[in-house]
This record gives C-alpha cells, sequence and structure tokens, in this order.
C-alpha cells in the first residue's frame, strides 16, 4: 500500500515537472533570451555609426559610466578609495551583464540630471525617487530597484505628527530631494546639505531639529544600532510621507535601447532573488523587495517574446501636474539648445508652477525689503542727525556713541543681534524677519548717513539745519542708501524671507543652484543699479552749482 502511494505520487511529480521547469524557465530565460538578443542587434550595427543609441556607444567603448552616490552608507559609499554598497553592488552587475566594464562617476543631487544630459554618465544609479515630474526631464528605468518613504526624524521629546507640529522649527534636508518642496509649501524653514553625513553632523550638533530623509538611510545614520549612541538614543521617526520608487535614470534622446536593456536586467535580477541577496548584505532589505520578487518570479509579468508586462510595473511617484504657463516655451527653448549645441539647460525654476509661484513670492518680498530698507535709511539718517545735533548734552553724547559704535560694527552682526532680539520677545514669523531687517540695514546705515550730516553741518557751522547739510553730505548719505540696497541679500541669510530664501526652497526640491543663484546675482544687480541710477538723480537736484557728479 505504502509503496503504491510512492510510485502515485512519484508519477504526479514526473507529469508536472516539466511545466514547472517549463514556467522557472520563461521566467529566467525569457528575459535573458531577449536581452542577449537586443545586445546582439546593437553590436551587429558597429562603431562608426554617429547618433547612436546609448548602448550601442556602451558596447563600442565596452564601459558603462554609472552616476553613484559616494557618501550614503549601505547604497553607495567610499571606503578606502573602494565603492561598496547595494547601489554599487547593482551597479557592476548591470555592467556584468551587458558584457562592459563598470566606471563609478561620484554624483550628488544637484548634478545627477545634469551629468546625464551633458552625456557624463550613461545611467544614474543614486537614491533617485521616480516622479511624473522628472520624467519630463529624463527616462527611468523600470522596474525601480528600490522603495523608501521620506521619513522626518527629531527629539524623543518632541511631538510633533504633522508637517503643520513643526511650526517655526529648521529640518535639515539634502539639496534637490524631491520630497523637499513639502516643506516649502508648508513655509517649513529648511536648510541644505550636500551628503547625508553632513545631515547627521548637523542634527548631532544641534543646527537643526529635524532632519528630513529616505527611511533606510536615517535607519542606518540615526536610529539604528549602527548608529552613534548620542543619536540613536536621542531621536525617533515623527512621521513619513511620499513614498516613492527609485529608479535608474537614462537620457532621453538617446537611451531607448539603453533603459529597454537594463529593465530586463533589473527585472531578471528582482525574480532570480539576487536583489534581495545584494540588499541583505548590506542591511537594506526592505519588503518591497520581496514584493517585489514575488511580481517578477511569476511568468505572468513576461510576455512570451521576453518583453515585460508594463502591468506588473510599480507606477511612479504621482503629484498633481505643476507645470507652469511657461513650460512649453521653455521646452521649445530647450530643444532649440539641445539642436543647436548639444546642451539642454535645465529651467525647473520657470517650467515648474511652484517654483515659479516661490520666486514670484520672492521677488515681492525682495522688492518690499529694497524700498523698506531705502526708507528706514533715510528716517534714521534725519534721526541720528536731528539727535546728535541735539542742544541737551546727553542726547547729543549718547546719540553720538550710538552712531560711532554703529558705523564700526559690521552689518552681519547687527542683524544676527537683531534677530535674536526679536526672535526672544515673539515668535519667529516672515513678516518679522523682514521688518527686523529692513530696520536693522536702516538702523546701521542711517547711522553712517547721519553722522556723516552732522560733520558737514560742523563744517558749515550750521545748527541742525538738515538742508544745507545734505547738500554737503550728498555723497556720503547716497553711498548709505546703496549700501542699504547691498545689504538685502545678507540680510536672507539670517533669515529674511526674500530672494535668497525662495532660492533656498527652490534648490532644495530642484537641485539647480546654478540657475537659482544666476538668478539672484541678476536681480540685485539690477536692483542695486536701479537704486544708484535713482539715488543719483535725486541727489543732483541738490547740486547748487548743476553739476552732476560721478556715478
Amino acid at each position: 500500500m505504502i509503496i503504491s502511494r510512492l510510485f502515485k505520487a512519484l508519477l504526479i511529480v514526473c507529469l508536472f515537472m516539466p511545466w514547472l521547469v517549463m514556467g522557472q524557465s520563461i521566467m529566467l530565460a525569457g528575459p535573458a533570451a531577449k536581452l542577449d538578443a537586443l545586445l546582439n542587434q546593437e553590436k551587429s550595427l558597429g562603431c562608426d555609426k554617429k547618433n547612436t543609441d546609448r548602448l550601442q556607444e556602451v558596447l563600442c567603448n565596452k564601459v558603462v559610466k554609472i552616476g553613484v552616490n559616494d557618501s550614503l552608507q549601505g547604497f553607495g559609499d567610499l571606503v578606502d578609495k573602494t565603492y561598496v554598497g547595494f547601489e554599487i553592488d547593482l551597479a557592476s552587475e548591470i555592467a556584468k551583464l551587458l558584457g562592459v566594464k563598470v566606471q563609478f562617476v561620484p554624483v550628488v543631487f544637484e548634478s545627477r540630471f545634469r551629468f546625464l544630459l551633458e552625456g557624463q554618465v550613461d545611467l544614474v544609479l543614486a537614491n533617485m525617487t521616480h516622479t511624473e515630474a522628472r520624467d519630463q526631464i529624463i527616462d527611468f528605468v523600470r522596474p525601480p530597484y528600490y522603495s523608501s518613504p521620506t521619513a522626518v526624524v527629531g527629539k524623543k521629546n518632541l511631538t510633533v505628527k504633522s508637517f503643520e507640529d513643526i511650526g517655526t522649527q529648521s529640518v535639515c534636508v539634502q539639496t534637490g530631494a524631491y520630497s523637499n518642496k513639502m516643506f516649502a509649501q508648508n513655509n517649513i524653514r529648511i536648510l541644505m546639505y550636500e551628503s547625508p553625513g553632513q545631515l547627521f553632523d548637523a542634527l548631532k550638533f544641534g543646527a537643526c531639529d529635524f532632519v528630513a530623509y529616505d527611511r533606510p538611510i536615517l535607519q542606518i545614520g540615526v536610529l539604528g544600532e549602527q548608529a552613534p549612541p548620542e543619536l540613536r538614543n536621542a531621536y525617533e521617526e515623527k512621521f513619513s510621507f511620499d513614498e516613492g520608487p527609485w529608479g535608474i535614470g537614462v537620457e532621453k534622446s538617446k537611451g531607448k535601447h539603453l533603459r529597454e536593456a537594463v529593465s530586463l536586467i533589473i527585472a531578471g535580477l528582482h525574480g532570480s532573488g539576487h536583489m534581495m541577496s545584494m540588499a541583505q548584505t548590506h542591511g537594506v532589505l526592505s519588503s518591497f523587495l520581496k514584493e517585489q520578487n514575488m511580481t517578477w518570479s511569476s511568468p505572468a509579468c513576461y510576455q512570451p517574446s521576453g518583453d515585460l508586462l508594463p502591468e506588473c510595473f510599480v507606477p511612479p511617484f504621482h503629484a498633481p501636474n505643476t507645470k507652469s504657463f511657461l513650460a512649453p516655451y521653455i521646452e521649445k527653448f530647450q530643444d532649440a539648445t539641445q539642436r543647436l549645441f548639444g546642451w539642454k539647460p535645465l529651467l525647473l525654476v520657470f517650467s515648474d508652477k511652484d517654483s515659479l509661484s516661490i520666486m514670484k513670492s520672492g521677488v515681492i518680498n525682495s522688492i518690499i525689503l529694497l524700498l523698506a530698507a531705502q526708507l528706514t535709511t533715510a528716517l534714521f539718517c534725519i534721526v541720528f542727525f536731528k539727535l546728535i545735533t541735539s542742544k541737551r548734552l546727553v542726547v547729543h553724547y549718547a546719540s553720538k556713541a550710538t552712531a560711532i559704535f554703529l558705523l564700526n560694527a559690521p552689518t552681519l552682526f547687527i542683524l544676527i543681534l537683531g534677530y535674536l532680539l526679536a526672535s526672544s520677545v515673539t515668535a519667529y514669523s516672515g513678516a518679522l524677519a523682514l521688518g527686523v531687517a529692513a530696520v536693522v540695514i536702516g538702523l546701521g546705515e542711517g547711522a553712517t548717513g547721519g553722522y556723516a550730516l552732522y560733520e558737514a553741518s560742523k563744517t558749515l557751522g550750521l545748527q541742525a539745519r538738515l538742508l544745507p547739510s545734505l547738500k554737503v553730505a550728498r555723497v556720503r548719505v547716497r553711498a548709505c542708501l546703496i549700501t542699504a540696497a547691498q545689504c538685502c541679500p545678507i540680510a536672507a541669510f539670517i533669515g529674511a524671507p526674500e530672494l535668497l530664501s525662495s532660492m533656498t526652497d527652490i534648490t532644495a526640491f530642484t537641485g539647480e543652484r546654478v540657475t537659482t543663484l544666476t538668478l539672484l546675482a541678476l536681480f540685485y544687480g539690477v536692483a542695486v543699479q536701479v537704486i544708484i541710477v535713482t539715488t543719483g538723480r535725486i541727489f543732483d537736484r541738490l547740486n547748487p552749482t548743476g553739476h552732476k557728479h560721478a556715478r
């Protein structure tokens, strides 16, 4: 009886084994065969053809240049001049399956897109969230190789469950992270850093109240057993948001076949379980990778040709359409520069609706600050002049001493002192910062101008007569007004919500540091020039001889 049952079981296994093997072979051999066919097709084209797909260039050069992190523990890190991490192993595996060598190129958030568009790298594999907005700039390999939400970490004694609870407290972020847009939209003060290590140091030394980054990175650097005890024991995750898939970036115009090849590789690594094995080696194994293993180990996700079924792809992170009204014109300009110069500039500052809105608000606040600084400087010039020329000795000497102190005190020091005093009295707000900046700038430059008027009155032998003194000291007073305009961007470093602060928000989620700083320089260059011309014309009218002084 027992022998009969064993025989039946063995018969059933023998009957179904071919089907099981066949299904497994579809899963493993299907994408592999498709990849081989694609590689052979590109190789057959030769290496003398111009304007080829990036895959053909890679095969001809026998090397694939991959942009990677070099300071992201667990994923991409440079240790003793050797790259290590999950993303590094994945990049090496991609090169191996393409049959070429790998060249690692270190990238940071703000350089990832630019390196792809300029052809400095063939692929970017650097914890880059695949978003619908980024689909407009580059292509992404699908399926994704990882996924993670953005976690907000703060001290355990702080009760924070949402963006609203953060209030006026500061958050340390990495430049160019798409999740930073949420902080900008919620008017949260952010401090930007270039690497996770800098984020952790900032948290350690109290530069910020919170840090926001991908959860697995924070788990390694702040919360996990391998994190420093002073961080692990003091901090915890407060909340998380916007989980999105991590994709490998490919240039749009010439990357179609390279993207197809790497897509087949990623699907195969998921399906075989090798992706999980690499992640486990570096302590970053996640439930997402387990889910992807189940997905891509199923023959149902492959067409008979070996192609991947789009239905099995994890969709990119969805966000509302944020294209600005300038986006169509920006796209035409980018296409033109691509055709003419082989270069495609990144101009998300103008094409992204949120960026443009922030910049518009920043420009308005900047103009308000510039005008307010001019007004307060003029008022304090008059006030100090009247006080210093007062017949009351106490008022005279006290105001004179104050003016001399302000004359010699660095503007940055005065601004910091002003913000500290204001913050100790009331809670931080944009209006408060703007007002403090205008008053402090006016106070410093007004003291200089008022003292110049006082010296002019002494030269003339007059008693507190403003207009004649102004005619004599007009050059120095005008210089004070110009300096007041030049001090406005300095105020932004301390906290004034004007153009530089807006540019910080924009750079935080677009990564366009060069573009934003160029715009900042142009804005203030134009603004200061307007002040120079305007004050020149005003003070020329005070010249009794009618001669215009040099501008």
